[in-house]
């Protein structure tokens, strides 16, 4: 992505500032002291990544009676594609606009991957060092220079730092003597942990053996309780026959009875005529 036109709406001492032509290779701004070239910098240090929280150490560049940062920078991708980069201070590191030369919106993913996720930390200390970086820097000093190019891709983080704070944390868990005994601590904790894990193992292993026991015990109560509903059935049989059996015996007795009796003569209509005249005349008299 190539720079080819900054615009400082406002930002410190600029004010609708307008640099065009750039091209690409190397541009250079040349002017006296106190002419802004520091200041153009950081503004597109901070078009690009964001302007830092006012709690920040650094500058805020804040123009005198405004109290709002803005302004926009023109890119060429490597396709051709022309974009237009807007930021101003606000919330976070401020909004961010970012639109293409047809029109289209990218989002701040979208705008991070064309800056290839550089972090703002590693634009400064390798492709944008200004003289607060080279008056930090020992430039004569080898190592310095190295450090800072590595430490940019670390996010500002110091191999030299980071060196000395594992030597710090290795003293503290590897030493012998002391009060913590980090190690020893660590190597009492995971024999700790290795004995309740044996005994949990032991009490799976009784877990299984009691779940056996409770599953052959439930099986037999099943089988129980079967044999006990077929019980009932058979009783509630027995029962409902005894019942029956006195039903049965004496209707065996009344056809017995009915038997011996003999064959009833047959009562016809002029028998029964002739009782009933019978009747009459013993009333009569």
């Amino acid at each position: 992505m190539q720079l080819r036109a900054i615009h400082v709406i406002r930002f410190g001492v600029l004010e609708n500032v307008h640099v065009r032509g750039l091209s690409t290779g190397l541009n250079v701004l040349y002017g006296p002291n106190e002419f802004g070239k520091t200041s153009l910098l950081e503004f597109v240090r901070r078009i690009l990544f964001g302007f830092p929280d006012r709690r920040a150490r650094f500058s805020q560049y804040m123009p005198t009676g405004v109290d709002r940062n803005a302004g926009r920078l023109t890119c060429e991708l490597r396709n051709g594609t022309v974009i237009d980069v807007f930021r101003s201070t606000g919330r976070g590191n401020g909004p961010l606009t970012v639109t293409t030369s047809s029109g289209a919106s990218l989002s701040e993913d979208e705008f991070k991957a064309l800056l290839g996720y550089a972090s703002g930390d590693l634009y400064r200390n390798v492709f944008s060092l200004g003289l607060s970086e080279l008056f930090e820097t020992d430039v004569t000093s080898v190592p310095e220079i190295r450090d800072r190019l590595y430490g940019a891709g670390l996010g500002g983080v110091w191999p030299a730092a980071l060196r000395g704070h594992f030597e710090k944390r290795a003293d503290e868990l590897f030493t012998k003597g002391g009060r913590t005994q980090v190690m020893k601590q660590l190597a009492d904790e995971i024999v700790q942990r290795t004995r309740s894990v044996e005994q949990e193992h032991q009490r799976l292993a009784g877990y299984d053996a009691r779940k056996g026991e409770r599953d052959s015990l439930k099986a037999t109560a099943e089988d129980l309780v079967t044999a006990l509903r077929r019980a009932r059935a058979e009783l509630r049989a027995r029962e409902a026959q005894e019942q029956l059996y006195a039903v049965v015996h004496d209707m065996r007795a009344a056809e017995q009875e009915l038997t011996a009796m003999g064959k009833v003569r047959e009562v016809t209509d002029e028998t029964i005529a002739e009782l009933h005249e019978r009747q009459l005349s013993l009333r009569e008299l």
